[in-house]
């Protein structure tokens, strides 16, 4: 068995692979996003706020969707792009500037939403400009496969694009401010954008995953199927920044029979005896769930009941499936690229349930606190805190992991 890192070749260790060194600064970006937003939350709950140059809000989703998860994205990426076309791995001084440039802009967004909002600017731009870097490295990857390249590289490099165009126009809001420009940025860069790669991941890997596992297992994977669900999160982006909620439904239904099509098709239930495989098909769940609440928040719109439902929809899409998904796909890939079983633990297991309780707070949280206000606080402040011990132990696992080589000797 290799011998333990010394002090002088851990860095070389952590940064031998994107995968290590992305999915560790993702979680370290997830438990300092987490522990800002805890703190305005306790400094709200007092009457007291944080010294900002933002709303809160809108820092948590600058930081939350363009921030935290595009780590797990690139990672996640640029570890699997060339395993799907048979190209060589992304040589590590292609990932190390995108990785190294966009810790910088996160930085630089945390100490520019307390202090000055030049800094903020100065921030949200090196972020942009680390995401351009990335994509780049990516897209260099196609070239080296002469055939057919799998939709799901152009559907995930879609919505990379995406996610840049909504980051520049995050960017002209913080210099407008233009409000038009900052919900397009939220919503384009959440549902087409994060959303979309997540899901486009989700279809092509569940499947292979549960055919190795499940007995008697039929892989399907309609290409149909993805294809409705960009155009849906497409429409649901327009829908929401253009404000017609009350016609929303229209992209949020098919989207929850897409999505509880190919849940059950991927046999959800029969995942259950395997528990790393049941991370990604509870994740993926949540997804129509997600939908469904989002169909039925449009149709009490149409209605007339406009303020029932508040970021339900939102937060079972945000934590139940991104954040749920993120972290199981980001666990298979350390355990699979550091030598080790791919068996979920009792300690990941339990981080990832909950996970799942905190999905479950939040969603019913925002439909209790529009009957009762003054539990908003609360509910967010316990959500917040469980997050923030699940992130904790998370990234003390993973880089417990990424500071030693393979347990099985191989480079990775």
């Amino acid at each position: 068995m290799p011998t333990p890192p010394t002090t002088s070749n851990r860095w070389q260790i952590v940064t031998v692979a994107p995968h290590r060194l992305f999915f560790t600064l993702a979680a370290f970006q997830l438990f300092c996003s987490l522990a800002w937003w805890g703190v305005v939350l306790i400094l709200g709950a007092q009457g007291k706020q944080l010294p900002a140059t933002l709303p809160p809000r809108f820092g948590h989703s600058l930081l939350m969707i363009w921030g935290v998860f595009s780590f797990f994205i690139f990672g996640f990426l640029m570890t699997t792009w060339p395993r799907w076309i048979d190209a060589p791995p992304i040589p590590r001084r292609r990932y190390l500037w995108p990785a190294m440039i966009m810790t910088l802009g996160v930085v630089l967004i945390y100490v520019g939403l307390i202090v000055d909002q030049l800094l903020l600017l100065a921030g949200a731009t090196t972020l942009a400009v680390g995401w351009s870097f990335g994509l780049v490295a990516l897209l260099r990857v196609i070239p080296n496969r002469s055939g057919v390249v799998p939709l799901h590289i152009p559907l995930t490099a879609t919505g990379l694009v995406v996610g840049l165009l909504s980051q520049i126009g995050f960017i002209a809001w913080l210099i407008t401010w233009n409000p038009l420009l900052l919900r397009g940025a939220i919503n384009f860069g959440f549902w087409p954008g994060l959303a979309l790669i997540i899901i486009t991941v989700s279809h092509r890997m569940i499947p292979f995953f549960s055919n190795s596992v499940i007995p008697d297992y039929r892989m399907v994977r309609p290409g149909w199927s993805i294809y409705f669900i960009a155009i849906g999160l497409a429409a649901h982006a327009c829908y929401e920044t253009l404000g017609w909620i009350e016609w929303r439904f229209l992209a949020d239904l098919p989207l929850a029979v897409i999505a509880l099509y190919l849940s059950s098709r991927w046999r959800l239930f029969s995942s259950f005896g395997v528990r790393l495989l049941a991370m990604l098909h509870i994740a993926f769940f949540w997804f129509a769930i997600g939908f469904i609440l989002a169909a039925l928040q449009s149709f009490a719109a149409l209605m007339g009941f406009t303020d029932v439902f508040g970021y339900t929809p939102l937060h079972a899409v945000s934590i139940g499936g991104v954040a749920s998904m993120a972290i199981g796909f980001a666990t298979r890939v350390t355990l699979g690229h550091s030598g080790r079983p791919l068996k979920a633990g009792p300690l990941m297991w339990a981080l990832f349930l909950t996970l799942q309780f905190v999905a479950v707070i939040r969603v019913f949280g925002e439909i209790g606190s529009r009957l009762a206000p003054q539990i908003q606080t609360h509910y967010e402040f316990a959500s917040a805190l469980i997050w923030l011990v699940v992130a904790g132990v998370w990234l003390s696992q993973v880089v417990k992991i990424y500071l030693q080589p393979r347990i099985d000797g191989r480079p990775g």
